[in-house]
């Protein structure tokens, strides 16, 4: 079953483009949880293209919030549909802005920053792809930055033209890219917004584990080391 196919009427907020249709989240991490998702059938795999950052683009143009992507199983995707997700940016939600203190401020455009407190491999890259910006603009921003961290960190298509698994979050002018090697930590699923400080837990035990481990420690173990 594919829920992106013919999505519930309920659930669609409506088209985003020829290519993109928002549909609200129906396990939704925060009020108004949308997902991206290609109108036709893509692999998550795929590298990402200039329709994909337009859809989201569209969003971030007009509310802000924080762009999600979860590029394969290994990385928290729980559907092989090609879809990018948003949240808003609210004081409760996930975000980039945590971060910003680690970070140099004065980077131009495209500039690649690493975070002293994160051990695993990923790179910030300066990215402006917020509210009043026109949507072909932001788009085309967001998809130099990807491409920038993508070649940082050596994420490139292998040979049946997939990309390996790894995570994209872009808000509050940056985009961080996180190359994954697993999904869970001792039981823990991680996605692409636990990167933005926000950690899902399923029992007490889990809950003491975070605690006890450290959440950039849970974190660093579904990662790689840093180069």
């Amino acid at each position: 079953f594919n829920p992106f196919l013919n999505p519930d009427p309920e659930l669609t907020v409506g088209p985003l483009g020829d290519t993109h249709v928002a549909i609200l989240n129906k396990f939704p991490l925060s009020v108004q949880h949308l997902v991206l998702a290609c109108r036709e059938f893509e692999e998550q795999l795929l590298p990402l293209t200039a329709a994909d950052f337009t859809a989201l683009a569209r969003v971030m143009t007009e509310a802000g919030g924080l762009g999600l992507y979860n590029g394969g199983t290994a990385a928290g995707a729980s559907q092989r549909h090609k879809h990018v997700q948003w949240i808003p940016s609210t004081d409760d939600n996930a975000g980039l802005a945590l971060f910003s203190a680690g970070l140099p401020q004065d980077l131009p455009p495209l500039g690649v920053a690493r975070h002293p407190a994160l051990s695993m491999q990923h790179c910030f890259v300066r990215v402006d792809s917020g509210p009043g910006m026109a949507v072909e603009q932001a788009a085309a921003n967001l998809q130099q930055a990807w491409e920038k961290g993508c070649a940082e960190l050596g994420l490139q298509p292998g040979a049946d033209g997939l990309m390996p698994p790894y995570n994209m979050l872009a808000g509050d002018g940056w985009m961080l890219l996180i190359p994954r090697s697993q999904e869970q930590y001792e039981g823990i699923s991680l996605s692409a917004i636990c990167f933005g400080g926000t950690l899902y837990t399923r029992t007490r035990e889990q809950v003491d584990l975070v605690q006890q481990a450290g959440p950039l420690q849970v974190l660093a173990g579904v990662g790689f080391g840093r180069l």
